[in-house]
């Protein structure tokens, strides 16, 4: 009974390979190719959408905690105040935030070979500004480009003011001087 099974699956086999003309060798070509899509790309496609769907649901969350916190903000004055300092890095933060400003030079290429530094303790409030003063030479588009770049990654930032000189019409570098303020948190 065994031997008959395994010799009409036989038969099947051979009968099935000889049907398997062109047309079905394509079909199971193409079965085999559509294998290899799913697993090679269909199936890490749909662990990305997994892990995307994970990292929307844990932004949800903090968008709907944020919510709920702006939902008991502080209501007295004197809280709002306090709030509003506390966005402000502690003083100690300075080196890393000039930091940003000579990596923007660096990336646009630009000499920063010198520079005026000042602190200046507000006697209002509790606010300390860092006043720097940068004499830097470059193209209009080096130029742009750097304080845009200071000024979008540091949101501590304040252009106070700015300088172009160019010595003759037919130069393409301008000198700039660039006055920017950091605005940082006093110690208590």
């Amino acid at each position: 009974m065994a031997g008959e099974t395994v010799n009409r699956i036989h038969r099947i086999l051979i009968t099935g390979r000889s049907a398997l003309r062109r047309e079905g060798r394509l079909g199971l070509a193409l079965l085999v190719l559509a294998l290899l899509v799913y697993v090679t790309v269909l199936s890490p496609l749909y662990s990305q959408q997994l892990q995307l769907q994970q990292d929307i649901d844990d932004l949800n969350k903090q968008v709907h905690a944020s919510l709920k916190q702006s939902m008991t903000e502080p209501t007295t004055t004197a809280e709002q105040l306090f709030t509003y300092y506390q966005f402000f890095p502690a003083q100690s933060t300075a080196p890393n935030w000039l930091n940003k400003i000579f990596t923007a030079a660096r990336d646009q290429h630009l000499d920063l070979p010198e520079g005026k530094y000042r602190v200046i303790h507000e006697r209002a409030g509790s606010l300390l500004r860092y006043e720097i003063t940068l004499p830097v030479t470059g193209s209009y588009q080096q130029l742009h480009k750097f304080i845009a770049a200071v000024l979008s990654e540091i949101p501590i930032a304040a252009l106070d003011g700015v300088t172009f000189e160019r010595n003759k019409i037919s130069n393409a570098l301008i000198d700039a001087k660039f006055k920017i303020s950091l605005y940082l948190g006093q110690p208590a």
